[in-house]
């Protein structure tokens, strides 16, 4: 029907049906944190990858990228519990990460847009963004 969006149920057997024709699918979740929890959005979501996972098909992959928010972290603690499951702390990587972000930001500042800017500038603004990114960047 016009004007009309398919409900939960359809999506989910539409998942389904996609993933049947391939040998690996690789479902990817980034920012879980992030979806809203207003009209229950979060909850809904969660309760669909909970039902993923309790019958996913070998050839499905997921991967969820979350902050940690106590509602997601009661609902993956049960899910964890799977031997196939794995949970990856970014947090033990962050100097990695603040690295990456670093040399983004320098590469950025080569742009003739901040030729005008001080090396000590560019040095504060770089430090000041990497803590302030707290491990994220788009």
């Amino acid at each position: 029907d016009k004007n009309t969006h398919p409900g939960l149920h359809h999506l989910e057997h539409a998942l389904w049906d996609a993933v049947s024709g391939f040998d690996a699918v690789y479902l990817v979740v980034d920012a879980l944190d992030e979806c809203g929890t207003s009209q229950d959005r979060r909850a809904t979501l969660l309760k669909s990858l909970s039902k993923l996972q309790g019958c996913c098909p070998p050839n499905v992959h997921v991967l969820v990228t979350s902050r940690k928010e106590p509602d997601i972290e009661a609902k993956f603690s049960k899910l964890l519990c799977t031997p196939t499951a794995e949970e990856i702390d970014l947090r033990y990587f962050r100097r990695a990460v603040d690295h990456d972000i670093s040399i983004y930001i320098q590469q950025r500042f080569k742009s003739p847009d901040f030729d005008g800017i001080s090396k000590e500038d560019k040095d504060l603004a770089e430090a000041i963004l990497v803590e302030k990114a707290d491990g994220m960047y788009v």
